[in-house]
């Protein structure tokens, strides 16, 4: 993996993210520890891995339909995908993030959006706009004569009654309530999505829908 930090000064992050962007803005002490030196507590890694292979499951199940995959088949393939990749995921002990709960929360999702009519953008290789990595380089120069790049990684990009969206997906123990989703409101990672989506698909003016998968022991 290319490091994000630049060859003359190994601290100088040249490479940038929505989760650098956020931590440094908060506090850049806390940016230092857990950015630069790696610090990540116990529970945070958790939550992290969860995240990922919520992730990336998902994106299996919509570049299987985006291939012509019929829908049940599509969940059940990535039903077991899942059961090979999450074998040795670390769970905490609240019962929110198990192997469990991880596999609950995707049928109970793939079957809550059944015949979504969200429909996955094709891109002009032919590919599905499922986990689009995307890297855009800014109009700033770092010390080693590089420019500065934006980075990350979009869940999904779809059309919908005409628009076009960035789909981005959250598991968390909150409640779905206006509360919870009012904190996405102006923030940087879903307004750097719609930049770098608005940059990859310059005709396409992108607007944003957070996919909140709510976690409890009875229900998700």
């Amino acid at each position: 993996m290319e490091s994000p930090y630049t060859t003359s000064n190994p601290k100088l992050q040249y490479a940038w993210d929505s989760v650098s962007m956020t931590t440094f803005m908060e506090c850049p002490r806390k940016y230092q520890l857990q950015i630069i030196e790696g610090w990540v507590g116990k529970r945070k890694r958790i939550e992290l891995e969860f995240g990922i292979l919520f992730h990336a499951v998902l994106e299996k199940f919509h570049k299987l339909q985006a291939e012509g995959t019929e829908e049940n088949a599509a969940i059940l393939q990535s039903v077991r995908w899942l059961l090979q990749h999450g074998r040795s995921m670390p769970e905490d002990d609240t019962g929110y993030r198990t192997l469990f709960t991880l596999l609950r929360a995707f049928v109970w999702y793939t079957d809550r959006f059944r015949n979504d009519h969200n429909a996955t953008i094709i891109l002009p290789d032919g590919k599905p706009a499922a986990e689009l990595s995307f890297r855009i380089a800014l109009p700033l120069v770092s010390p080693d004569g590089e420019p500065y790049l934006y980075c990350g990684h979009i869940d999904r990009a779809t059309t919908f009654a005409g628009e076009t969206f960035i789909d981005d997906y959250k598991t968390t123990k909150s409640s779905l309530s206006s509360y919870y989703f009012k904190q996405f409101d102006t923030s940087w990672q879903i307004t750097g999505y719609i930049f770098a989506g608005q940059t990859l698909l310059p005709d396409a003016p992108f607007k944003a829908i957070i996919d909140g998968v709510q976690l409890a022991i009875g229900f998700s």
